[in-house]
């Protein structure tokens, strides 16, 4: 589940970049307009509009501090079990999940698993060479 949580992270991060990226380079684009006479009331508010979107991008960084504490806690709970787990021994701990009572999933839940973490999927590049 904490891999889960770090993929998150990342590509919430990966996309607020490229969004940030795009941003600047539409505040540079604006900037030449300027500079080549374009009206100025426009390039005041597309610029205003850029800055406005690049303040929203924030919330990415806060978010990613949010989940990464969520994950410590994670991982400290992981070991935690993962100690009992040693100590009590594979078997009855093996036996001790048995007598949960097991979640059952529907068909469609059984088909909708969500995105594969990196590397655990199958890459669209291996899927069109099935189509070639």
């Amino acid at each position: 589940m904490s891999q889960q949580l770090d993929a998150i992270v990342d590509a919430t991060e990966t996309a607020t970049n490229g969004i940030l990226e795009n941003l600047e380079g539409i505040d540079e684009a604006v900037d030449k307009l300027r500079e080549s006479g374009a009206a100025p009331e426009l390039c005041d508010a597309v610029s205003n509009r850029t800055m406005a979107a690049m303040e929203n991008c924030t919330f990415q960084d806060i978010t990613g501090q949010r989940v990464t504490k969520v994950v410590r806690s994670m991982k400290f709970v992981e070991e935690r079990v993962n100690s009992m787990v040693e100590l009590l021994g594979r078997e009855t701990t093996e036996k001790l999940s048995q007598d949960l009572p097991q979640e059952e999933k529907t068909e469609e839940e059984k088909l909708l698993e969500g995105p594969q973490m990196a590397g655990a999927a199958i890459s669209q590049d291996d899927i069109d060479a099935l189509f070639d």
